[in-house]
């Protein structure tokens, strides 16, 4: 089966577990749609590969992942969070290269809770830097070793949410 190479863009910085959860649903959306998709921002932003808050790092990473343009068919711009100074950089760039583009909304199904995670390992660890974590999917190869702990974390974290401990 011959899948159109479709370029992923959508918001990474500002509220990152939100935004990541939100480019993992637009995959999803890509992957029904028949299409090969591409997101760079989940991939150069794996811890070890590309730090986002850091200009120059971020810089590298968007460029790489313009290169994708000249191989893709169309470049998609999901807009539900609204279109960021990265996303319109992009655009800029697909524009210059005469890739087609596309406008795509109405993803109905993307949460945080939904994402793979451990219980917290420092108490001293603020709610933020905890969300990124997960958000960043630290604990994704921790998760497939083991799902019964995964399943119980959740419903502990669940309950200290419950009693305002988080």
């Amino acid at each position: 089966m011959n899948r159109p190479i479709v370029i992923i863009e959508s918001p990474f910085a500002g509220d990152v577990p939100k935004n990541i959860a939100y480019v993992r649903a637009c995959v999803q959306d890509s992957l029904g749609r028949g299409e090969a998709p591409y997101a760079s921002h989940l991939l150069y932003t794996q811890p070890g590969v590309l730090d986002d808050d850091k200009p120059e790092e971020r810089k590298l990473g968007m460029e790489a992942g313009w290169e994708f343009m000249r191989v893709a068919t169309r470049v998609a711009f999901y807009t539900d969070l609204g279109m960021s100074a990265g996303m319109q950089a992009a655009m800029r760039r697909a524009e210059a290269l005469g890739v087609p583009t596309e406008e795509r909304k109405g993803i109905q199904s993307w949460d945080t809770h939904d994402m793979p995670f451990p219980p917290p390992q420092d108490p001293e660890e603020s709610v933020e830097d905890y969300r990124l974590r997960l958000a960043r999917g630290l604990v994704v190869r921790w998760s497939m070793r083991a799902p019964v702990i995964v399943r119980e974390a959740r419903l502990a974290l669940a309950e200290d949410i419950e009693r305002g401990e988080l």
